[in-house]
């Protein structure tokens, strides 16, 4: 098992029903936009039929016009292989109406030019909505990265953009046919003005809706994800005389549960925290075993689960939080190295990144340049993930696999660049390459075991709570947290005892005895109904199930 500050085992990109933004940075769609001409582009498909209104008092030349315009715009869209409705409607319409008053020399519909004219283009709207293919969005997919096309909410948005443009077209169809029906309706009005004023707010929603739809859309989501509003409990100036009163209860004594702790405590908040095992840390515990050998006794330390910690980089988030805690020369570090043995290759990585990408590069010379640009990218996601850990303690949105795809082709490199999603998840494709990248700064900020096993961790911050006036109490397990009026207010330990508090922590397993409780007393039923399907969807993960083993002399526990 890894510590990662990043430990976000994200099993699909749809956990609780949110949409995610397939960015592996934080700028979400507009860090992958390329170009910013989606509406110019728009508006340059309407050139042909700008053209033919302005000359549409010369007859059949400004058909012919608007169609030599229209041809040069398809053949244009031809040679980028790029063909678009517009263009195909554009051509199609004016050199339907070249043959009708050119060729065959009918014009029993020229009163009705305009009205045919925002019709065609109504029709034509109409249609791509129909075909599953929104004419905006042909557009859009030149206006913005690839890695967006397929999702939901790129299509959605252009479904908009495009309806907004076929209720307009069809608007101005139907009100330059009134002066046309009735003499008595000013053309300036019906026939100009309002079918301008409609083409300026549709291309005005071009503009608009890419930056506004989805940034709201997304926020609601999110809304509706998160639950209930949780309101910042308002702790009294002075801290609860009762021993059985808190500030803060903590279920878990996992490195969580202790974190939190240990940053509440410092504040000056009475902090309590409860744990069912013997040991505090969670995965993070350690136990010595000592077995006599003749006259000598070997001492091993067996260690939980974690073997390597990341985080330890200058703004880690593992280092802020012992250097905030005051316990960043409590413990001592030592770097460890990786050797991967995979089935058709075997690699002992360096500690420099960049000998290790000058070592992948010798192995795989024909994607040297792959594998430094896609170090590269990895890195800047990593420090850009972290250069707010003072203010944030980080946060961390694109597939893993995806992100790996667009620079290496070779599968055996594929699989070295892959090999430590094991510590996140057995499942490769479900990481987003920002849960990634903080598994990638074993490479960046190298990774490392504490002296005495990872209980020396978890000790230290146990012993800062307890500097601070809090509690850790072990062997103490929670039966359900305890709600009045909507809201907790302590913990339930067996025997009915009773632990209050003005806010309860739960570092306790999703699913376990006491996940009931939010159920029951203050989650919709459709929070709470996402939540417990997503739980029980659960697959156990590969990390679980390592194990660290160290012998130790009876001096020294390393």
């Amino acid at each position: 098992m890894v510590i990662s500050p990043a430990g976000h085992g994200a099993r699909g990109r749809r956990s609780l029903g949110i949409e995610t933004v397939p960015a592996w940075s934080a700028g979400g769609f507009q860090a992958l936009r390329d170009r910013k001409h989606a509406p110019v582009d728009i508006l340059l498909g309407f050139t042909p039929w700008i053209s033919w209104g302005m000359l549409a008092s010369h007859g059949i030349w400004a058909f012919a016009v608007a169609f030599a315009v229209a041809g040069v715009l398809f053949a244009r869209q031809v040679r980028r292989g790029r063909v678009k409705a517009m263009e195909i409607a554009s051509s199609a319409y004016f050199g339907a109406q070249l043959i009708l008053t050119g060729v065959i020399g009918w014009h029993g519909l020229e009163a009705y030019n305009l009205v045919l004219l925002y019709g065609a283009l109504a029709a034509m709207a109409w249609t791509t909505l129909l075909l599953g293919s929104p004419f905006t969005l042909q557009y859009a997919r030149e206006d913005w990265a690839r890695e967006l096309w397929g999702q939901p909410l790129f299509r959605r948005t252009n479904v908009i953009l495009t309806v907004a443009w076929g209720v307009i077209f069809l608007g101005a169809s139907m009100s330059v046919a009134l002066p046309v029906r009735d003499a008595s309706r000013p053309v300036w009005l019906y026939g100009v003005l309002l079918p301008h004023v409609g083409t300026a707010f549709g291309l005005a929603l071009s503009l608009l809706v890419p930056h506004v739809y989805p940034r709201w859309r997304l926020t609601r989501q999110l809304a509706a994800a998160a639950g209930p509003a949780w309101q910042v409990p308002a702790f009294p100036a002075a801290r609860p005389e009762d021993p059985r009163a808190h500030d803060v209860v903590v279920v878990g004594a996992g490195i969580g549960g202790l974190s939190a702790a240990g940053l509440l405590a410092q504040r000056g908040l009475k902090v309590l925290v409860l744990d069912h095992h013997y040991l505090a840390g969670g995965f993070c515990t350690s136990w010595p075993r000592s077995v006599r050998r003749g006259s000598r006794r070997d001492t091993y330390v067996f260690d939980g689960g974690v073997h390597d910690v990341s985080g330890l980089g200058p703004n880690g988030p593992v280092r802020w939080l012992l250097r905030r805690l005051g316990l960043e020369g409590r413990l001592e570090w030592r770097h460890m190295g990786h050797e991967y043995v995979l089935p058709d290759v075997r690699i002992k990585v360096p500690r420099s990144v960049i000998d290790y990408q000058g070592l992948l590069a010798e192995r795989y010379p024909a994607e040297a340049n792959a594998v430094r640009a896609f170090f590269a990218e990895m890195e800047s996601v990593y420090r850009e993930l972290y250069q707010d850990v003072p203010q944030t303690g980080g946060t961390p949105f694109r597939p893993f696999t995806e992100m790996l795809d667009r620079f290496v082709r070779g599968a055996s490199l594929k699989r070295v660049l892959s090999v430590l999603t094991g510590y996140l998840t057995d499942t490769p494709g479900a990481l987003t390459a920002t849960g990634m990248a903080p598994i990638f700064g074993y490479y960046f900020d190298g990774g490392y075991y504490p002296v005495g096993g990872s209980q020396a961790l978890a000790d230290e911050l146990v012993g800062s709570i307890e500097a601070h006036g809090g509690e850790v109490r072990l062997r103490t397990p929670v039966c359900r947290i305890v709600v009045e009026g909507g809201r907790a207010v302590g913990v339930e330990l067996d025997q009915g005892k009773i632990e209050r508090a003005s806010a309860v922590i739960s570092n306790a397993t999703c699913g376990g005895p006491i996940w009931s409780w939010s159920e029951e007393h203050t989650c919709s039923r459709s929070w709470c109904g996402r939540s417990n399907r997503y739980i029980r969807r659960r697959r156990p993960s590969a990390s679980i199930s390592a194990w660290t083993t160290s012998p130790t002399s009876s001096r020294s526990r390393w």
